[in-house]
């Protein structure tokens, strides 16, 4: 994809710069488009927006390469640029305003983990680690699981709000404090 060929054969002083401008403008357009097309493609789906940016960066050295002559270039720079923006648009959008996608990888990362080293769902299987601090480790599990349930009370009692990471995170530092204060012995480490 290349510039816009200009029709006008002869352009001076604020005429070239509205010929620049409207050269970057449609290139910027056109970038922010192809992402919002890629993103079509995959449903509008947050479980996809993890690998939305290696398939931008495939499509603006495809679709948008360096060099050629200064329209191609002004172009094709606001092109890419105009997709690093999209993405970074999109992946906020699924990411930071709604936790969601990061609580739900978060519950199937546990799930994985306790198959993997700890039992099958409906197994039945159990298995009984030395602890000889139950006090800490019960207070080290409680404080897992009230990071676990942030998520999940504040959606409970405030559906109509979403909580961004950045929140979610400065919400779950809180929970070894909190556990803490609420009952006494097991230092944890």
């Amino acid at each position: 994809v290349y510039a816009h060929e200009q029709t006008s054969t002869a352009l001076r002083g604020s005429d070239i710069m509205v010929a620049l401008q409207a050269s970057c403008e449609d290139g910027w357009k056109d970038g922010a488009k192809s992402v919002q097309q890629l993103w079509k493609k995959t449903g509008s789906n947050c479980a996809n927006v993890w690998g939305l940016e290696a398939e931008a960066d495939k499509m603006k050295k495809k679709n948008y390469p360096e060099g050629g002559n200064w329209q191609e270039a002004s172009y094709n720079e606001c092109a890419r640029d105009a997709v690093d923006a999209e993405v970074e648009k999109i992946e906020k959008t699924c990411l930071e305003e709604d936790s969601s996608q990061c609580v739900s990888l978060g519950n199937a990362a546990a799930e994985i983990v306790v198959k993997e080293y700890w039992c099958t769902p409906g197994s039945g299987a159990y298995g009984v680690p030395q602890a000889p601090d139950y006090k800490a480790e019960c207070k080290k599990a409680a404080t897992s699981i009230c990071e676990g349930q942030i998520a999940a009370v504040a959606n409970r009692w405030c559906p109509n709000r979403y909580m961004s990471n950045s929140k979610l995170l400065d919400l779950q530092d809180e929970c070894e404090d909190q556990v803490d204060d609420m009952v006494p012995g097991g230092d944890m480490e």
